[in-house]
Parts: C-alpha cells; sequence; structure tokens
C-alpha cells in the first residue's frame, strides 16, 4: 500500500516537471515568434518608406528633364532620364519623354555633322553622326555616314596614287572605325597598299644591293617586280637605268682589258679584268681574260729567259773566240 502511493507521488512530481519545462519552451517559442514578426513587420515598414522615397525621387526626376527639355537641353534631358530603370511604374512617361527629347537632339547632331562634313573634318563627321541610334533621323546618318566614309574611301585612294601620299592614304583608311558599315572595305585596302609598298620596298633593296655587287640580272629581276605605282616610278626608271649602265661601264672595261691583250700589255689586261663583276655573265668572260693574261705572262716570262740564255750564250762564245784569237 506504501508503495503505491510512493509510486504515485514520484510520477506526480514528475508529470509536473515535465509540464512546467513545456510551458517554458512554449513561451520561449512564442517571444521568438513575436519577435520575428516584429522584424517582418519593420522590414516591411521601411520597404515601403523606401518606395515611397524611390518613387517621390523619380517623380523629381521625371519633373526636371521635363524643365530640361523645356530649356532646349535635349541631351541633359536623355541622360537625366536614364537614372530611372525600366521597373519603373512611370517608365511609360520615361520612354515618352525620351523621345521627344530624342528627336530634337537627334536633329542637333545630324546638323552638326553636315556641318562638320562642310568643312572638311569627314572622321568628326560621321562620328557625330553615329551617336544618332533611333528616331526619325537614324535612316538619313545612316546614309550620311555610308557617303561620308565612300568619300573617305576615294580620298584615300587619290592620296594614295599621289607619289607622295602614301601616309596620308593610310592615314585616311585607318581612320575609319570598326562600327563603320565600311570598315572592312577600308581595312582590305589598307592591307593592300601595306603589302604593295612592303613589296616595292624589298624589292628595291634587293635591286640595290645586287647593283652594287655587280649582280646585274638579280638587280634587273628586282627591279622590274616593283609595281608602276607613281611613288616608285622614277625610282624604278632610275633604277633601271644605273642597271643599264653599269652594263655599259662593265662592257667597257672588257673592251679596254681585251685590248690590252691584244696589244700584250698582259698587265693592263688583268688590272682591268679586276673591275669586272664575279657574277654571271661576266665571271666567264673575267676568268678567261685572266687566264689568257696569266699564260701571255707566262710566255713572256719564257720568252725573256730564253733571250737572256741565247744572250748569255753568244757572250760567252764572243769571249771564247777572243781569248782564242789572243
Amino acid at each position: 500500500m506504501v508503495w503505491h502511493l510512493l509510486r504515485r507521488e514520484r510520477f506526480w512530481l514528475v508529470s509536473t516537471s515535465l509540464s512546467l519545462t513545456g510551458l517554458v519552451t512554449i513561451s520561449l517559442w512564442a517571444i521568438v515568434l513575436l519577435y520575428t514578426a516584429n522584424l517582418q513587420e519593420q522590414a516591411s515598414l521601411q520597404q515601403q518608406r523606401d518606395q515611397q522615397v524611390e518613387m517621390q525621387r523619380q517623380w523629381e526626376v521625371l519633373d526636371h528633364a521635363s524643365e530640361l527639355k523645356q530649356q532646349g537641353e535635349y541631351l541633359a534631358c536623355v541622360e537625366t532620364l536614364n537614372a530611372i530603370p525600366q521597373t519603373s511604374p512611370f517608365y511609360r512617361r520615361v520612354e515618352m519623354l525620351s523621345e521627344s527629347c530624342y528627336e530634337p537632339l537627334a536633329q542637333q547632331w545630324l546638323t552638326e555633322a553636315e556641318v562638320l562634313f562642310s568643312q572638311g573634318k569627314l572622321r568628326e563627321a560621321i562620328r557625330v553622326s553615329q551617336r544618332i541610334q533611333a528616331g526619325t533621323s537614324y535612316a538619313l546618318a545612316r546614309q550620311r555616314i555610308e557617303q561620308w566614309s565612300q568619300r573617305m574611301i576615294d580620298l584615300a585612294t587619290q592620296s594614295y596614287q599621289h607619289p607622295s601620299g602614301f601616309q596620308q592614304a593610310l592615314h585616311i583608311v585607318g581612320a575609319i572605325e570598326p562600327s563603320n558599315p565600311l570598315f572592312a572595305t577600308a581595312q582590305t585596302l589598307l592591307q593592300q597598299w601595306q603589302q604593295e609598298w612592303n613589296a616595292n620596298s624589298h624589292a628595291w633593296n634587293t635591286a640595290q644591293a645586287a647593283l652594287e655587287m655587280g649582280n646585274l640580272p638579280l638587280a634587273t629581276q628586282a627591279a622590274q617586280q616593283i609595281s608602276v605605282h607613281p611613288a616608285w616610278h622614277d625610282r624604278r626608271h632610275q633604277l633601271l637605268g644605273n642597271i643599264q649602265k653599269a652594263q655599259l661601264d662593265y662592257e667597257s672595261v672588257w673592251q679596254a682589258a681585251t685590248q690590252a691583250l691584244s696589244q700584250s700589255n698582259w698587265a693592263q689586261s688583268a688590272q682591268l679584268s679586276l673591275q669586272l663583276p664575279s657574277h654571271p655573265p661576266w665571271i666567264e668572260r673575267k676568268q678567261q681574260l685572266q687566264r689568257q693574261a696569266s699564260q701571255m705572262q707566262q710566255s713572256t716570262r719564257l720568252t725573256q729567259v730564253g733571250l737572256a740564255m741565247v744572250l748569255g750564250i753568244g757572250v760567252g762564245f764572243t769571249i771564247v773566240a777572243c781569248r782564242v784569237g789572243v
């Protein structure tokens, strides 16, 4: 009996302890939930206030842009409206106001571009026209850009055909920017002109070096590879003339050496042969002269030795005869 009473008392104490713990836990959770709800409510209120402030700011931006439009500050009007995001509830009004500012602004740009073109400032005129990216002036702006770009290419081509216009031509086509519709055409011309100029420079240097070495066939071949571009025409003609003169000079040297050889002047012939180049076709003629001069030199020496021997024998006989006579 007593044991049952003790057991019941112990169960009651445990039950009471668990009930108190549950109440504390529930109370804590309730406090947390209330605090969280309060934070969310505060955040929501702050968000609403921020939205109201942002809408007020956007409204003021719209008013300021409208004032700029009335003052004729169209570019400032467009730039000001860019501060309003597309998510704005006023964005439809932003678009309408932006269009009404952009149209006269595009007209101003187009007028400015045409003035620059009339002043010969084609590159600047094209840059100003490229600012126009929409509106009723866009088609006319693109038309002007193509016309003025073609004009730049025509001027560059004319400069390139001028004897001293190579650098100016490169400068003009190089000023056509990647956004230009004729950029690819300009780059093609730029590459073609640079390649032709580099090829001419290489051929010129090769011909000059070959001429200095006396390699007239190579000099002639390289000179003939120089194009008839106006900037190279006179230089090419002069170079071919120098090659022809060198050919005539070598002919004169060879004739003089041959004549000296025919006069048994092998020393002069050998000396003159040194002026001939060691390149075809002169190398064979030079070597032939030198062989003939060498043979003549040897023959002359043998003759001189023979004469000396004969003279010596004659003198010997004379001395013997004198002694015998005595």
